[in-house]
């Protein structure tokens, strides 16, 4: 009877038909069988970044770049520029790293 009244509002009101059958397609795809991420954040620790890096960079020069292995957190290579660093880790058999510059003030910024 239910869908006999459903057919019936259907034909007088487009709009509304068209929202009901997508009601029906959610409400039919739920649960998903893929559970909710239980990591609050899942974008925060992807790599390291200048800070993560910190006391490792200290006493380099100061707009050098490195190269921070992702597993260990140690730096595997260094260069006056980016490409310096990056040839340099992939040289000496390192794959996965993240490239960052030495911070050149204070203040922890690099400068451009």
């Amino acid at each position: 009877m239910r869908e006999n009244l459903e057919v019936s509002a259907s034909k007088q009101d487009p709009q509304l038909a068209t929202e009901k059958t997508l009601d029906k397609t959610l409400a039919d795809s739920f649960p998903t069988s893929d559970p909710p991420s239980t990591i609050p954040n899942p974008g925060d620790n992807d790599a390291p970044t200048d800070g993560a890096a910190g006391p490792r960079l200290t006493g380099m020069t100061p707009g050098s770049w490195a190269a921070v292995c992702i597993d260990s957190g140690e730096v595997v290579a260094t260069g006056a520029s980016r490409e310096e660093a990056e040839s340099t880790a992939r040289r000496t058999g390192h794959g996965k790293f993240s490239l960052v510059q030495v911070p050149s003030k204070t203040d922890g910024t690099v400068a451009a």
